[in-house]
């Protein structure tokens, strides 16, 4: 009820999502489903701060399931809610923010205009067919990367295949991985 006037406006200027009715009064065992639209609603999830368990986790699973970046802000190992944080970002389930440069950065981007800064497509022929062909498709994917198993779908290389191919490309320096099993060019 304190938030009616606020919903009011975004029904007037934008949206208002729910799977309940209007009259259903909140209650908190519905977070994690309000917590699954937001997550498949976002190009990405940052996380701030989180205990061992909670929604703030619950909504990063979510969002590294629905194939969209996490990114966490680490915090002091003695602090209940840092470890929820400091879990993701240990098992390379979320990138390690802290700052919002780090948050651009990640999210490509591009706080300037500088054309020497947009990236380069690489000389395919230089490489071997089966590491051509992976480049290609990160290179024409929106922000560079994609999940490995889009990748090997694109690409039509088996997972396994295309791991070798991948780790090629991260020795020569010309791909990095992700959290979530995801791959992007440098």
């Amino acid at each position: 009820a304190a938030h009616r006037n606020l919903a009011e406006q975004i029904k007037q200027q934008g949206a208002l999502l729910s799977e309940y009715p209007h009259y259903k009064e909140a209650d908190a065992r519905q977070f994690p489903e309000r917590n699954r639209i937001i997550a498949g609603l976002a190009d990405a999830t940052l996380v701030v701060e989180a205990a061992e368990k909670g929604g703030a986790l619950i909504t990063a699973r979510l969002a590294l399931e629905y194939d969209r970046d996490v990114l966490a802000v680490p915090g002091a190992i003695t602090q209940e809610f840092s470890r929820g944080c400091n879990r993701i970002i240990q098992k390379n389930e979320a990138f390690l923010v802290t700052s919002a440069e780090d948050i651009a950065l990640q999210m490509n981007w591009s706080t300037t205009k500088n054309p020497a800064m947009l990236p380069i497509a690489p000389d395919y022929d230089s490489f071997p067919e089966q590491e051509a062909i992976v480049l290609k498709c990160l290179y024409e994917s929106k922000d560079q990367s994609l999940h490995i198993d889009t990748l090997s779908w694109q690409s039509s290389i088996p997972v396994a295949q295309l791991a070798g191919q991948l780790l090629n490309l991260e020795f020569k320096g010309i791909v990095k991985p992700l959290p979530g099993k995801k791959f992007k060019l440098k």
